[in-house]
């Protein structure tokens, strides 16, 4: 019967027994249940975090990015330091 060591929680064990051994397999399928809810639940979780931490960074990449044509197009006040260069070049912070 492949279960748990290959992530397979679906196996259920057809329980018609009312004995000690009806109760071990009534406890099977309910472990085999909340195993397969739990696996689940962690594999959406990991999901929409990766989506959610996508986002931002994708933003911050392309802020990132914009900088060089930032600093060629403005002019700093007197007396602000650039970290931009000659012609606009960007020399990172």
């Amino acid at each position: 019967m492949p279960f748990s060591c290959a992530g397979n929680y679906e196996t259920r064990i057809t329980q018609d027994r009312s004995d000690e051994l009806g109760d071990l397999i009534a406890h099977h399928n309910v472990l085999a249940q909340t195993l397969e809810r739990t696996s689940k639940a962690e594999r959406e979780w990991i999901s929409n975090t990766s989506h959610e931490l996508q986002t931002p960074l994708a933003v911050l990449r392309a802020q990132i990015e914009a900088l060089p044509t930032l600093c060629a197009t403005i002019s700093l006040p007197m007396g602000w330091r650039s970290t931009c260069g000659a012609n606009g070049t960007w020399h990172g912070l």
